[in-house]
């Protein structure tokens, strides 16, 4: 499946739809959030002796993988009945 709405048959109600597509956080979200922190914190610790304003805003950037639509698993379900019919592949 694809990360934007799709033509179907829902297995629930047996009706041809577009699905309805919601994006969630999933375990790549976490991964990239966590790779950001991991790479702030080595900034951090290497620029901390010269007090480098920015070092201090990399931390910041944790936020960014669940705003972005990119990082998150799309995930596909019936706009008539509300059934889970799947998720985007990797």
């Amino acid at each position: 499946m694809a990360a934007v709405p799709m033509r179907s048959v829902c297995l629930s109600c047996n009706k041809q739809i577009v699905t309805r597509v919601e994006k969630v956080a999933s375990t790549r979200t976490h991964l990239w959030a966590g790779l950001l922190c991991i790479v702030g914190y080595v900034y951090l610790i290497i620029k901390i002796l010269n007090l480098n304003m920015f070092a201090a805003n990399c931390w910041l950037c944790v936020c960014f993988p669940y705003f972005m639509d990119s990082c998150k698993k799309a995930q596909h379900y019936c706009p008539n009945c509300g059934a889970y019919i799947g998720a985007q592949s990797l």
